[in-house]
């Protein structure tokens, strides 16, 4: 039987994400995922659970396609590698993991210092349950993508996943903002690695399919949508030769740092160009 590549991947995720985004958004309108935006409108923080239902839709027929036709898949870059294995944990720890913060209120508690001084005074918010589970996460999802390779990779790489999923969190505060960035950035990670990008392929079809949801101010992707794109993302860069590892774990963590200090949005709206790509697809009522 033919096995099917990342096209095919692209157009389950995005037929999933299509059929379920806005019957899910319906169910969880009464829930504690709603969410009030920058405009001040009530929204779903839960768009982003279309981004796993996506995926589970595509690897679980793939799995047996491949199981079945082993060669045929070996000759359509889909073999279940560790690099493969790896995105699947990135996508679904870290989508879990983002649900988690989604759904815990964490009264009292902001950013990144915040959970990490509750950590220490004893406390596990949801952030800090994020960030532990999420660096446990990035050491597995690592260890399998870099396998082969010197052991301070697995270290780095593991910065690189965790940060990528957190980046990927700080832009999720204007409508499309996280997925204009990231499935870009997702196509160019399955030329690093064709077969990982294969296995991921789902996960990026329901983005796409939400992208326009998220756009309209129908939904947001929360913390599960825009962690697990993000470590996907992290760990398709993996990939790369040494150089490209160590200077993704450089550029995401000078990112952090900034947002500690810097509104991304404000960046974003003092320059011409990028206003007019991240205003891209709103209606006119909604750029801003």
């Amino acid at each position: 039987m033919p096995v099917p590549g990342r096209e095919g991947g692209v157009l389950v995720g995005w037929g999933v994400g299509r059929w379920a985004a806005p019957q899910l958004l319906a169910a969880l309108s009464a829930s504690s995922l709603s969410r009030v935006n920058y405009r001040k409108r009530v929204l779903v923080a839960g768009l982003g659970l279309v981004l796993p239902l996506g995926l589970l839709a595509w690897v679980a027929p793939l799995a047996l396609a491949v199981r079945l036709d082993w060669r045929r898949a070996v000759r359509a870059d889909v073999p279940l590698t560790p690099a493969g294995i790896a995105v699947l944990v990135a996508a679904l720890a870290f989508g879990l993991l983002g649900l988690l913060d989604d759904l815990v209120e964490d009264a009292g508690v902001r950013g990144f210092r915040g959970h990490v001084r509750a950590l220490l005074a004893g406390r596990l918010t949801g952030g800090g349950a994020k960030l532990v589970g999420g660096l446990l996460a990035a050491l597995l999802v690592a260890s399998l993508a870099v396998e082969g390779r010197p052991w301070y990779l697995v270290l780095v790489g593991a910065v690189v996943v965790a940060s990528a999923a957190n980046v990927a969190n700080l832009l999720d505060l204007r409508p499309g903002r996280c997925a204009k960035v990231f499935l870009p950035l997702w196509l160019a990670g399955c030329l690093l690695d064709p077969t990982a990008g294969a296995w991921s392929a789902g996960l990026a079809g329901a983005a796409l399919a939400g992208l326009p949801i998220d756009l309209r101010e129908e939904g947001m992707l929360g913390d599960c949508g825009a962690n697990a794109l993000g470590a996907v993302v992290g760990t398709l860069l993996l990939a790369g030769p040494a150089w490209l590892v160590w200077a993704a774990a450089a550029v995401l963590l000078a990112l952090q740092a900034a947002s500690e200090r810097v509104s991304f949005s404000r960046v974003i709206d003092g320059n011409r160009l990028l206003r007019a790509v991240d205003g891209l697809g709103r209606r006119r009522d909604e750029v801003g």
